[in-house]
């Protein structure tokens, strides 16, 4: 081999390696691997989030998310609208809210609430509609597949949707949000109002999976969990199918009637998954007991607050920052 040769072998193994090492930071991301949650470097990630009710409340939302990573939660479920039923939260309130998450060094779960309940609530937007916002918005969500999650909609299934409507719709989502270019892990809730009293979610999940590996599960655990048996029973069934869920939203009570928020917790923590308490700030008055903040006095926690962040297997005990902030 001539010296011309080698040097342009030696060279061009160089630019390959570097060619390498930036892809590999380009595209570090969030990962699912069975039933865990890794972040780029490997490590497990289990979410101890809290839900920021960003499109009924816009101009506190920076405010809100500071006062989140001062309490030690890191990540934050953002509610946007598509504007079928508020008015729509556009690309630049979007970007905002992923440079604030940047800045309070908290992982992002981005979700439409307009689909609430479809078809029960009349009111209600479509699956379909959710994944056009999502497409609208892509570019701005190039790049952030170490930081955050696109929960595609927030309970887009009541209880008088077909059985099979959940698994069909969901499948089309998929599809559609990775033919668009999507590389997020997407998140899919349950139907039955987010509760699945109906087990159809881990019914459905290896289907989902099959087509999509990079797919988290959110359940919404409310009154239709007011024992831990109940709590227990669900969480161990994705647990010994090794499918990655989340408790996407939870509170001590619901409408006057008990959930086992301390259980819930307490399970998560035993089976490796993350929570995510609802919410922050702004019930209606009949659910104002689901505040973790009182309205009056903002750095105060209200009884649910302080369970959550500093009781059994709570934010203090249990949240770690994730390693793409470190």
């Amino acid at each position: 081999m001539n010296s011309l040769s080698f040097s342009f072998i030696k060279h061009l193994l160089i630019y390959s390696f570097w060619i390498f090492i930036i892809s590999s930071l380009s595209y570090g991301r969030l990962k699912i691997e069975g039933k865990s949650l890794l972040e780029s470097n490997g490590d497990r990630f289990m979410i101890r989030g809290v839900n920021v009710a960003h499109t009924w409340f816009k101009k506190d939302t920076k405010r809100h998310l500071s006062e989140v990573r001062k309490l030690g939660f890191n990540t934050v479920r953002i509610v946007l609208s598509n504007g079928h039923q508020w008015k729509r939260d556009d690309r630049k309130q979007v970007q905002d809210i992923l440079d604030w998450c940047q800045q309070y060094q908290l992982i992002g779960i981005f979700e439409v609430h307009d689909c609430t309940g479809y078809p029960d609530d009349k009111n209600a937007g479509t699956l379909h509609q959710a994944v056009e916002y999502w497409m609208d918005l892509k570019e701005i969500f190039e790049g952030t597949e170490d930081r955050v999650i696109i929960n595609v909609a927030n309970e887009p299934f009541g209880n008088k949707a077909k059985k099979q409507d959940w698994l069909i719709e969901h499948k089309i989502a998929v599809k559609k949000l990775r033919a668009s270019g999507f590389k997020n892990i997407l998140m899919l809730d349950a139907p039955n109002w987010g509760q699945d009293w109906s087990s159809r979610m881990h019914l459905f999940a290896k289907e989902i999976l099959q087509l999509d590996s990079q797919v988290i599960f959110s359940v919404h655990m409310y009154e239709a969990y007011k024992t831990q048996t109940k709590v227990e029973r669900y969480i161990k069934t994705f647990a010994n199918h090794n499918f990655c869920l989340v408790v996407g939203e939870f509170a001590t009570s619901h409408y006057g009637k008990p959930v086992a928020a301390q259980e819930i917790m307490d399970t998560c923590q035993k089976y490796k998954y993350g929570y995510l308490a609802w919410s922050w700030v702004g019930n209606k008055k009949e659910l104002d007991d689901l505040d973790i903040i009182k309205k009056d006095r903002q750095n105060e926690l209200t009884d649910w607050g302080a369970l959550i962040v500093h009781g059994r297997n709570g934010i203090a005990e249990t949240s770690r920052q994730a390693s793409c902030f470190r």
